[in-house]
């Protein structure tokens, strides 16, 4: 393989990782939005390729709540994993919500409070966010974590036996759009330093130009 082979070789790998990482982080964003969400009560199941963060039992309502990474809605089952109802709040900012499960509700803090009724899922009210958090402060955590990881949620019953409450594909990894960033990081920076080598040689050979047609002239 000659020089020339080998030169498009380097160009052409970091391009198709920077087109890839831009295709994947289109993708990823779009698959992983809750499509067809109502504000606040669903009665449907939220559906999209979103990672579990934490998932809860609360032993007053006999029911799973299921709490995905951007913190923006819950599903919830019963212990066999039978959807129940989705709670999604209509505006959320970047981090994870604060959760408190107290006198069978649901505090959800994230920008705003929210207060849910726990066994039904209908909004009880809404509170700014410093006095929700100082509510939730106040209150008795009453709700166990149960086994979960980014793709299933598991929970064991008295008896011994498991029920698999949510179970995600392994591939949705790869859609993930932190992912695709990194894919498409990959390619830029040698792109970037391909970019400034290519500039840096074409300064070099016009100086060397100059020099050789300043030599000449100097010479005549």
């Amino acid at each position: 393989m000659n020089k020339q082979k080998i030169s498009k070789l380097l160009y052409w790998i970091p391009v198709a990782l920077f087109l890839t990482g831009w295709a994947l982080l289109f993708f990823g964003t779009f698959i992983f939005k809750a499509h067809g969400a109502d504000d606040y009560y669903n009665e449907k199941e939220i559906k999209s390729a979103e990672t579990v963060r934490i998932a809860a039992y609360y032993p007053k309502t006999d029911l799973i709540y299921v709490f995905y990474e951007t913190g923006k809605y819950v599903n919830v089952y019963d212990t066999y994993g039978d959807f129940k109802w989705a709670f999604h709040i209509p505006y959320y900012p970047s981090g994870h919500p604060d959760i408190r499960f107290s006198e069978g509700k649901l505090y959800y803090v994230h920008n705003d409070g929210y207060v849910v009724d726990a066994l039904g899922g209908q909004l009880i009210e809404t509170l700014g966010w410093e006095q929700a958090r100082d509510m939730i402060l106040e209150k008795e955590p009453e709700a166990d974590v149960i086994n979960s990881t980014l793709l299933k949620v598991e929970y064991e019953h008295p008896d011994g036996s498991t029920s698999i409450i949510v179970s995600k594909s392994s591939f949705i990894m790869i859609l993930c759009p932190p992912v695709g960033m990194c894919i498409a990081g990959l390619g830029a920076v040698p792109l970037f330093i391909r970019t400034v080598a290519v500039e840096v040689r074409k300064k070099k050979n016009k100086r060397k130009a100059l020099i050789k047609k300043h030599d000449k002239t100097r010479s005549e």
